[in-house]
């Protein structure tokens, strides 16, 4: 299986494989789910991009923060315009953004899973109906398990923080920095005062397994003979 890289890493990966995306076009006729995976597959690599900056920007302040008290100098923040909410707030929206990206993303793919199988696809088909399939009903659900077995257990638990997000769930953020580390985490507030915090490596491991998800369709599709390269379609 394979392991979850650095969250820049990944980004750069699923930013090539955006790359490779765009140069597919069906063989037949048009493909909404292609078209789908092809627009959500930006924004959510552009909105991943957004949160690495937001990210950076918040450590490069953090260590010059700390170094003014090493020196013992009071410590003026870079000015902000006309903005209100602090870096760590526009972390927090940043990441919760990305949720709902990935999330539209993983239906597109699930969209285009099934034209690939010679399904028929509307706006009710989403990608959660593969879960709770202990009885093989969806064949789809044999496809993915088989392809990227490790999806299952990951999207319960990224279906459920999306869901605080959609109900309106308090959510805040936290950040800590020492010499030469910094980190910063989102903090979903569940009842009775419980914490699940989402940091950089749950990201990382967001855009990793749905690069694998991704990256398993595809191969499925361009084997069915589904999609083409568009160099391939025009010399068809």
């Amino acid at each position: 299986m394979e392991q979850t890289k650095h969250i820049n890493v990944e980004l750069g990966l699923l930013r090539e494989l955006y790359t490779e995306v765009k140069q597919y076009s069906c063989s037949n006729s048009s493909s909404r789910g292609l078209n789908e995976t092809r627009n959500a597959l930006r924004d959510s690599v552009v909105c991943a991009e957004i949160l690495c900056d937001l990210h950076g920007q918040a450590a490069k302040r953090s260590f010059e923060y700390l170094a003014s008290l090493e020196r013992e100098e009071p410590f003026t923040p870079p000015p902000e315009g006309d903005r209100t909410i602090n870096w760590i707030e526009r972390y927090a929206t940043q990441g919760k953004a990305l949720f709902y990206f990935v999330r539209s993303l993983q239906d597109a793919v699930y969209r285009l899973l099934l034209e690939a199988n010679g399904q028929a696809v509307s706006d009710k088909s989403r990608i959660s109906a593969i879960l709770g399939d202990e009885r093989g009903n969806n064949p789809m659900s044999k496809i993915l398990k088989q392809a990227v077995p490790e999806f299952f257990e990951w999207f319960e638990d990224f279906r459920e923080k999306r869901n605080y997000i959609k109900r309106g769930t308090p959510i805040g953020a936290g950040a800590s920095a020492s010499r030469g580390h910094f980190s910063a985490s989102i903090n979903f507030l569940k009842e009775k005062g419980d914490k699940i915090s989402v940091d950089r490596e749950y990201f990382a491991k967001t855009l990793h397994v749905t690069r694998l998800l991704l990256q398993s369709v595809i191969e499925q599709a361009i084997t069915k003979g589904f999609i083409l390269k568009k160099i391939d379609a025009g010399a068809a």
